[in-house]
């Protein structure tokens, strides 16, 4: 087998081997059914690829464990970049890196440079509660917003079908108790 196609299947299949079976399952079959539904495999392929890539660059970089509190979200080759590092010299590098990826075509970062987050098990708490109030909203499309949280800040990422969803999405997000700022880079399917 040629090694490229070796090289890209490994690359999109990276990302798959860090989740859990049951989470994987779970994710793909939603995903698959709102793709269908909403024909976006292109760029769920296009940024699947994008993800693996970035993650794979940073697992493998021998300075790996300055990324270990990093998190890298894709959106039509919109990379979000959430958490913290050290120091800015580090930031530098990993907006660098995710530059440097076939396909980015934009980045935003939302990293914070800290010591260590403190907040972190309420952060995933918080997150998992949006996700969930998110999904039981019928005004929302839930499947297609990727939600990180950081120090009780709240970011959103994907693609809606109108402007009212994006406020909606962010004003559900803001209500949910402890959060303290809700950024949203939500675009709807038509700005793309």
């Amino acid at each position: 087998m040629n090694n490229k196609i070796i090289y890209n299947i490994i690359v999109l299949l990276f990302p798959l081997l860090l989740m859990s079976c049951i989470e994987t399952v779970a994710v793909s079959t939603a995903s698959t059914v709102y793709l269908l539904k909403n024909n976006s495999a292109k760029y769920s392929l296009s940024d699947t690829k994008i993800l693996a890539e970035i993650t794979s660059k940073m697992t493998f970089n021998k300075k790996r464990s300055n990324y270990a509190n990093l998190h890298i979200n894709v959106d039509r080759g919109r990379v979000l970049i959430s958490g913290y590092v050290k120091d800015k010299k580090i930031l530098a590098n990993v907006k660098k890196l995710v530059w440097k990826t076939k396909g980015v075509k934009e980045v935003m970062s939302e990293v914070t440079i800290a010591k260590v987050n403190r907040n972190y098990l309420s952060d995933m708490i918080l997150a998992t509660r949006i996700k969930s109030k998110l999904m039981m909203d019928n005004k929302v499309t839930a499947l297609n917003i990727d939600i990180e949280v950081y120090n009780k800040e709240v970011y959103l990422l994907g693609h809606t079908n109108s402007n009212e969803e994006i406020r909606h999405a962010a004003k559900i997000a803001s209500k949910v108790s402890g959060v303290r700022k809700v950024v949203s880079y939500l675009r709807t399917n038509s700005a793309s």
